[in-house]
């Protein structure tokens, strides 16, 4: 764990689409006039690499101070012998060495420190120990790699949606079926869902209000709002009438919600029961990774998600749930698309289904791998899959809300010090779920008390 800070003379954006938020190594550069710093949780320096501008002037006559740094650190120089560099260094420093002594986080490691200069100035410091790399994001970027399935993968669950869905959303509006007022609707909370994330991700005092106009109004974040909005638009169109016919049940209390009957029993009981099941896999979830090192199924580096540090601050935390209102329809949508072409290609839906969890499970088992292991990976492919069970046991309401409340739950450094600086931040996300759940309980009763008895509330025969 490591808190970062970048400078830059140029705003810094992420180069990802789908990646509001910068990053230590997004984007990559620098670039002349740039830095980026890494420190642990006490503020010890981890990482540091800058780039000076060329008019700087040079500093102590150009000669390092490696004695003064090693003290800036906190760091005793005599007890480090020099060694040869162990790791490459930035072009940019004229001068660099390396150092081989206590590591700075533990006594009873060894550790090597290594730092650059240019003119004097330091631009590079690194520390390596017999674990590896302590700030990647600094000390080197990370290949660009792609596995042997991933050309199917994508070919398979992004292109070859995107162009069916286009296909058959023409074909069903030209026989004139398809719930096309429902899919407007889908794609305004979509779109207003991503605008909201850019809303909440730019900072005023970096772009200031025209940078913030331009990008809402001719830049990325409405390019980005306005591709989630017409994919929506045009899966709903083109899914509709056929996982009518196939599946009814699944879309009775989601039509409803989508005509404005947000009191509805049965849209009450879905948002109940999807905030429920969303919880559960969320925790199930959670105690895989707690539980796999015991039973030596691999080994987690850290319980704590990159979600849930980001969503410390309550700018982030906005930015999260923006996005979770946005993809869980996506998701959802994407899975239910894949589900109804295999239905229609193999002419059966429990083969169907099984051939899609079998999909899903692969492809997220094969992104989490290098990380954890194949053992782990799979069963948190497993889990990860399981939208198409629920999609089919619990309709598609539940299964969005469900997703939502997963995805909100991930934002959530649970703790139950609420005195602690970010108690507070940790209870809106548990408040917006428990908020879902209210909400549907009290509809799902249709005005009926819930300590009432249920034999006397009983239509009499």
């Amino acid at each position: 764990v490591f808190y970062w800070q970048r400078w830059s003379p140029r705003l810094l954006e992420s180069p990802r689409l789908h990646a509001e938020i910068p990053g230590p190594n997004a984007p990559a550069t620098l670039g002349n006039s740039s830095a980026i710093v890494l420190l642990d949780p006490k503020g010890r320096l981890v990482g540091l690499r800058a780039e000076p501008p060329d008019t700087v002037k040079a500093r102590n006559g150009g000669r390092p101070d490696w004695n003064g740094w090693f003290a800036a650190f906190g760091m005793d120089s005599n007890a480090y012998t020099p060694v040869p560099l162990v790791r490459p260094v930035p072009a940019l420093c004229d001068t660099a060495m390396a150092w081989r002594g206590p590591s700075p986080w533990s006594g009873g490691d060894t550790a090597t420190v290594q730092m650059g200069a240019s003119r004097g100035r330091l631009t590079h410091f690194t520390v390596v120990s017999d674990w590896g790399v302590t700030n990647t994001p600094v000390d080197r970027l990370s290949p660009v790699s792609t596995g042997p399935f991933d050309f199917l993968l994508e070919l398979f669950l992004d292109v070859l949606p995107y162009v069916l869905s286009v296909y058959f959303a023409w074909r069903n509006l030209k026989l004139g079926r398809g719930d096309w007022r429902g899919a407007t609707r889908i794609a305004v909370f979509v779109f207003f869902m991503n605008i909201g994330e850019a809303v909440f991700s730019n900072r005023l005092s970096e772009v200031g209000v025209t940078g913030l106009l331009s990008d809402l109004f001719s830049g990325r974040a409405q390019g980005h709002s306005l591709i989630h909005a017409m994919g929506m638009w045009f899966a709903y169109v083109a899914l509709e009438p056929y996982v009518r016919r196939l599946w009814p049940r699944l879309l009775v209390s989601w039509t409803r919600l989508l005509s404005g009957r947000f009191r509805d029993p049965l849209v009450g009981r879905d948002l109940l029961v999807g905030a429920a099941l969303g919880a559960a896999v969320s925790a199930l979830s959670i105690a895989n990774y707690a539980i796999a090192p015991k039973l030596g199924l691999g080994w987690v580096p850290a319980l704590a998600s990159y979600s849930q540090f980001e969503a410390l601050t309550p700018g982030y935390l906005s930015v999260g749930l923006c996005y979770s209102g946005s993809i869980c329809v996506l998701n959802v949508l994407q899975a239910l698309f894949v589900l109804l072409m295999l239905r229609l290609l193999l002419r059966h839906t429990g083969v169907a289904l099984a051939a899609c969890f079998a999909l899903f499970a692969l492809s997220n088992a094969t992104g989490a791998a290098p990380q954890i292991g194949w053992k782990l990976a799979l069963l948190v492919g497993v889990w990860g899959s399981l939208s198409f069970v629920l999609i089919l046991r619990v309709g598609l309401l539940a299964t969005v809300v469900a997703a939502w409340t997963g995805l909100v739950l991930s934002y959530v450094a649970a703790t139950l010090d609420f005195g602690s600086w970010y108690g507070g931040i940790a209870l809106l996300p548990m408040a917006l779920v428990f908020g879902i759940a209210s909400w549907g309980a009290i509809n799902a009763l249709a005005g009926k008390s819930i300590l009432g008895d249920p034999l006397e509330d009983a239509p009499k025969r």
